[in-house]
This record gives structure tokens, sequence and C-alpha cells, in this order.
């Protein structure tokens, strides 16, 4: 099974994002700052897990802990955010 990691992945555009990742069967890492919001997400998905992150610290260790097939960035705000 791929997973992904969906940093935001509680959010307004990242749950949905989560909730259909989750639907057409990967496992889904829903990440973010806020682990109470992970975990209701999370618990609610198939295959899903919550995990803590932010995307303005070092993802490195994250990344090879999990290794996920994809990494989706979907914590806002978005404006000035780069590539």
């Amino acid at each position: 099974m791929r997973s992904v990691i969906v940093l935001g992945g509680y959010g307004g555009f990242g749950a949905r994002l989560s909730r259909r990742l989750a639907a057409d069967g990967w496992a889904v890492l829903v990440a973010g700052r806020n682990a109470a919001a992970a975990e209701r997400l999370a618990a609610e998905l198939p295959e899903a897990r919550p995990l803590v992150a932010d995307r303005n610290d070092d993802l490195r260790p994250l990344l090879a802990l999990h290794r996920p097939f994809l990494l989706v960035d979907a914590a806002g705000p978005f404006q000035g955010s780069g590539y």
C-alpha cells in the first residue's frame, strides 16, 4: 500500500485531500502541528495515522522514518509559499 504524508491534512483543503486519498486506497499520514486535530481526522479514515509535523522544521528525519511515496503540503497560508 502506498503511503502519503499530507501536511495540513486536517485543515480545510487538506482534510478533503486526506479523505479522497484514503478512499482511493492510500495509507494517509494526517500531519500537522495540532496532534489532537490530526488524531480526530485519522480516526475517521481507513489506514490513516496522525503525525505531528511542522513544514517549517527539518522534515528529513520524518521522511526517513516513514518513507512515504508522496508528500503533499496542504498547510496554509499559501501566500508567499515557494515551490
